[in-house]
């Protein structure tokens, strides 16, 4: 590419960094500094840690100092520099990710990444998903290191990729346990941000942008290279409008906004145009950046369209002057839908009549006739859901009757649909009750009872897989924390193993890899089924399921 007059091969670049960079995990290792003799432990050294009884059998001293050793120079050194051949600077950030400043002052980011054909390279990275400062810094990158440590203990250690996933995992809890008394990480944050040496001026306004879907908290180099390229004009609406510039700055590349005109005004005419009132307007001034994470909760598609949306439901809503976040939260919690990156929230709320039910509900609140939420959040839940599934208009009288009247009906409700799915609910084997991987704990669904359970739990319709699971063609199972549930999995049979097919969170979103890769290599302890995978129905049950996948 082209840059200020300048041939930029970016590939050519990639290649010459991949030779010049070197992450600290992840490469064959050193064996003769491992073997190096070790330093006598002191206290809060993580080796006077004794392993988990079931990795005891593969726990190596050496290598786990030699990781520590490594881990410690990571944190101590967290930047790397260089110029490439052609004069351009590039740091890596952490040992994982690598930056180029190009001539015209944007960034541009590669990660490492590995793979059995490539081994440890460097790829292109999604700009939305590698970050400069905040959350990321504090807590992720360090598990980033630990994925990249797994592959190295499976072929030192343990070929087994389910116990070398849990050997990195317990072996970097532990590190992060005891981190902190051997470096300073703010120090290490403050470092990064030195060295980095980004305008503070873009910086400044980039940090009131909406962060991206894959990094909130943080500050995204998408976030930083948007506001380089139109610092002018965000400057602009920063001294007019500050409350703005995140919107502004999203909104402006969408292909149907305005091109001229003063800045406020084009944005007012983008929104208008797309169906937003006069009050939704207001309501957008009025708004500031944190009342958008919540987009973050229920939203998986374009971020952009996402906002959008969001702005236009609540339009909708009738949400212009107080948005108490958890009615909102509750609101989209009970419709369930995440949609694809074309955008389509608002419609399906539409479509499906539950926009004027969740709006009677606001209404309820607006009037003071809904009790305080900490004392009834059960209740706001039932009826939400309930209204979300009969999706039929409240007549007159429905609607005087209040508040009351909603919950009773909807309680009733809930106890009908809980009896009619026990009472139906089809039984079939499966190979686990419960198995450990690393912090999450794994149940498996072994009823379309479980699955009726599970689908209102985490808000999806899980249910729908009841004739797969009794045919044995899928294994699904509840992915939980100590503290919550996480995720919803699902295997199927690859010849004579159970293979990893889908896995998502609530309300189907997407999960961080890191779970994924867990669940991933769980299967590998999940076993046979011994019995005849097509169970006979318990005497009073039905033998039948609903198959319309909708999940």
């Amino acid at each position: 590419m082209f840059i200020q007059g300048q041939l930029i091969e970016l590939e050519a670049l990639r290649v010459e960094l991949q030779r010049a960079f070197c992450p600290a995990f992840g490469l064959p290792l050193d064996i003769a500094e491992m073997l190096t003799p070790l330093d006598q432990p002191q206290d809060g050294d993580p080796r006077l840690v004794a392993p988990p009884p079931d990795l005891e059998d593969i726990y190596h001293p050496k290598l786990l100092d030699y990781q520590w050793r490594r881990l410690l120079h990571v944190v101590r050194n967290p930047v790397q520099e260089l110029t490439t051949s052609n004069g351009l600077r590039a740091v890596q950030l952490l040992s994982q990710t690598v930056l180029l400043f190009l001539p015209n002052g944007l960034l541009h980011a590669w990660i490492w990444d590995i793979d059995q054909r490539q081994g440890m390279h460097l790829k292109r990275a999604s700009h939305d998903a590698v970050a400069l400062f905040g959350r990321y810094l504090e807590h992720d990158w360090l598990e980033r290191l630990a994925e990249f440590a797994t592959h190295e203990i499976r072929y030192h250690v343990s070929y087994d990729e389910f116990r070398a996933y849990a050997y990195a995992q317990w072996t970097f809890e532990t590190f992060s346990n005891v981190l902190e008394q051997h470096a300073d990480l703010n120090w290490m944050r403050t470092r990064i941000r030195h060295r980095l040496a980004l305008d503070p001026k873009i910086s400044g306004i980039a940090a009131q942008t909406i962060a991206s879907l894959e990094l909130p908290g943080s500050l995204a180099v998408s976030q930083y290279n948007s506001s380089w390229r139109r610092f002018a004009v965000l400057k602009d609406v920063r001294r007019d409008s500050p409350q703005l510039v995140g919107l502004y700055a999203l909104m402006c590349t969408h292909s149907a906004f305005p091109e001229n005109g003063e800045p406020v005004q084009r944005l007012k005419g983008f929104l208008k145009s797309r169906g937003l009132t006069q009050s939704g307007w207001t309501m957008v001034l009025n708004f500031t950046l944190d009342e958008f994470d919540a987009v973050h909760e229920f939203y998986a598609g374009s971020l952009q369209e996402g906002i959008l949306d969001y702005l236009l439901i609540l339009d909708r809503l009738g949400l212009h002057k107080d948005r108490p976040r958890w009615l909102i939260e509750a609101i989209f919690r009970a419709h369930g839908a995440i949609p694809n990156p074309r955008g389509d929230l608002r419609v399906n709320f539409e479509n499906q009549g539950y926009m004027q039910l969740a709006a009677h509900l606001v209404r309820l609140h607006q009037k003071g006739q809904m009790p305080d939420i900490d004392d009834h959040q059960d209740d706001v839940n039932v009826v939400l859901e309930w209204l979300n599934t009969v999706q039929r208009p409240l007549t007159r009288t429905q609607k005087r009757a209040g508040w009351a009247w909603l919950v009773n009906r909807a309680k009733e409700w809930a106890v009908g649909k809980y009896l009619l799915e026990l009472s139906e609910s089809n039984r079939w084997p499966v190979p686990f009750k419960t198995l450990k991987v690393g912090p999450y704990v794994l149940r498996s669904l072994a009823s379309s009872h479980d699955l009726w359970v599970e689908g209102q739990t985490m808000r999806h319709c899980i249910a729908n897989y009841s004739s797969e699971c009794a045919s044995g063609q899928s294994l699904v199972v509840s992915v939980s924390t100590p503290e919550k549930a996480i995720a919803t999995a699902e295997y199927r049979m690859n010849g004579e193993v159970w293979c990893l097919h889908t896995a998502l969170g609530p309300r189907n979103s997407p999960l961080l890899p890191k779970i994924e890769y867990a669940l991933r290599a769980a299967a590998q302890k999940f076993g046979q089924i011994s019995s005849n995978r097509f169970m006979s129905v318990q005497p009073g049950e039905k033998n039948e399921s609903n198959n319309n996948h909708g999940r």
